[in-house]
């Protein structure tokens, strides 16, 4: 076969192919806009069925993020809430109640007499002669504990007034072979408790030793 002929056996076979990919391509374009009409109508408007299902594809992303919005709102607001509650429920610091803070007499008593003051020095008051000391009332209060006195039920304290307190009675020293330790008796300034004693008591059985702050 000569080269003439090789030449054109390549280019009818090269012709037939190319009107091979016209054919197909044609038809291919022909369905493509048999398509295009099926899917929208006349006046351009996309069909209901493929309109609605755009629609919700559209309208689920912001939905979820609409959602997730007000959950995380929500779950702020309600930690906002568990928040204050818990506080609220926090217990308060109480100050103690004090059960025993009652003024200087004659108050806790019905006396009508004479009040002992630092002035005073010494006064004739509800059960005899009253005066006052001042001194460290630790072997004091530590003689009234071991006795009973405790510390729950009678507390030491020191009274506006200036009269050393155990529970709700001034301590008092006194004739311990009359008033016992322990004694509740009258004073000037409220009741008393025997929690001492004193050198004046073998002078003057009766007399009465306020312990004081004065």
């Amino acid at each position: 076969m000569s080269n003439n002929e090789t030449v054109g056996s390549v280019k009818k076979g090269f012709r037939k192919h190319l009107v091979k990919i016209f054919v197909i391509t044609s038809v291919i374009s022909i369905f493509a806009v048999i398509g295009v009409n099926f899917v929208y109508s006349r006046d351009g408007e996309i069909p209901e069925e493929i309109s609605k299902s755009i629609i919700t594809e559209v309208t689920e992303i912001p939905s979820q993020t609409t959602t997730e919005e007000k959950t995380e709102t929500t779950t702020i607001e309600t930690t906002e809430v568990t928040t204050e509650q818990t506080q609220d429920e926090q217990p308060k610091a109480v100050k103690p109640q004090v059960t025993h803070d009652y003024v200087a007499s004659p108050g806790a008593i019905s006396w009508d007499g004479a009040v002992l003051t630092r002035r005073a020095g010494s006064i004739q008051g509800p059960s005899g002669k009253e005066t006052y000391y001042n001194l460290p009332m630790n072997g004091v209060i530590r003689n009234m504990r071991n006795r009973g006195f405790s510390e729950a039920e009678y507390p030491y304290w020191v009274r506006d007034d200036g009269c050393k307190m155990l529970g709700d009675y001034i301590m008092v020293a006194a004739a311990l072979n009359i008033r016992p330790y322990g004694t509740i008796v009258e004073t000037s300034r409220g009741l008393g408790i025997v929690a001492d004693t004193g050198s004046f008591a073998s002078s003057n059985q009766y007399q009465l030793d306020l312990a004081v702050s004065w």
